[in-house]
């Protein structure tokens, strides 16, 4: 059979699409072209030519920030941290100043120059505290200093005589200093905890999820079991809010619900509740890498409570949610061999 010509529209639509990529070849910059190229060579590992070109789109920068992304990217091509700290303190209010700090650190990492490293990582978190660079920044600085005093000593005392220099890093800075505290201070890390919560509340907060998840564990973990359930409870109130207006159901909260059925059978042993807990689990996080983990719980539960009809139902409703569950193979266990 004759194949049928493409339809006219078809056609057309081709031909505008062609034109298109043309004009926007066309109207792209000297400067924008002179790094697309230099980016194809260095690419293909043709590194004096990248240089070459990343030297042409600095001379062709319109202004600052482009001049500074071009040496930007011939001095990170080189693995230049001396060059790209340099390029900071001649440029500070570039737009990339604090990302030449960022990477300089990290090529002294690689090359296990700890002390320069720091020295990158501190100009970048207390000149520019406000930048995207600053919590990875801020992150170095603790891992760091973290191995070096796994106390957390040293640590807690950066974050207390910065903490007026990093205020645009307050939530960032409460969280790891919490974190720091657990070990120390279990009782400190609770209050620190539940303090940025407060502070930085969900589910606008960006840690205060999980800071409200590890009060909770470390209040179980020290017996205040009712204590540990009325976070985990604001926390599953703050995910039905988050259900409620359509936002992002974060991870955290799964962990948070499957802990709070797991302390209401094992710490309140109420079995009753915590069945109840276990098998809602499914339908609220669908996707949780839990899910399974709460429908064998169920199960399980429901044997505790003498419902074995009950708990064999349970567990083989897997066949509908997973079927390769590695718990389907338990269905004799709860269904007593049928």
């Amino acid at each position: 059979m004759a194949q049928r010509p493409p339809e006219r529209h078809v056609l057309w639509s081709s031909l505008w699409i062609a034109l298109f990529c043309v004009a926007c070849h066309r109207g792209a910059s000297p400067y924008d072209q002179a790094l697309a190229r230099a980016t194809e060579h260095a690419r293909r590992g043709e590194l004096e030519d990248a240089q070459q070109d990343y030297k042409n789109a600095h001379d062709l920068g319109r202004d600052q920030d482009e001049r500074v992304e071009a040496l930007y990217r011939a001095l990170s091509l080189k693995k230049d941290a001396k060059g790209l700290i340099r390029l900071a303190r001649n440029h500070p209010s570039a737009t990339r100043a604090p990302r030449c700090l960022l990477d300089a650190g990290r090529i002294y990492q690689r090359a296990g120059q700890t002390e320069q490293a720091l020295a990158a990582f501190r100009e970048l978190v207390l000149s520019y505290p406000q930048s995207a660079s600053a919590p990875s920044g801020l992150r170095e600085i603790l891992r760091e200093l973290l191995s070096q005093d796994p106390s957390g000593g040293a640590s807690l005392a950066f974050l207390a005589q910065n903490r007026t220099h990093l205020g645009p890093l307050d939530e960032e800075v409460r969280y790891r200093e919490a974190a720091l505290l657990e070990s120390s201070d279990p009782d400190a890390a609770i209050l620190a905890y539940e303090e940025l919560a407060r502070r930085y509340p969900l589910p606008e907060g960006v840690f205060a999820d999980e800071a409200l998840l590890r009060a909770a564990t470390l209040r179980r973990a020290r017996g205040d079991i009712d204590g540990a359930l009325l976070v985990l409870m604001e926390m599953k109130k703050a995910n039905e809010k988050a259900l409620m207006v359509g936002s992002y159901t974060r991870s955290s909260y799964a962990d948070a619900a499957y802990l709070y059925a797991t302390v209401l059978r094992d710490d309140k042993r109420d079995l009753g509740a915590a069945a109840r807990a276990f098998e809602a689990f499914p339908s609220e996080f669908p996707k949780s890498r839990l899910r399974d983990d709460a429908i064998e719980a169920a199960a399980r539960v429901y044997l505790m409570l003498g419902e074995g009809a009950r708990a064999c139902a349970t567990i083989r409703s897997l066949a509908d949610v997973d079927p390769e569950s590695r718990y389907r193979k338990k269905e004799p266990e709860f269904c007593g061999g049928d």
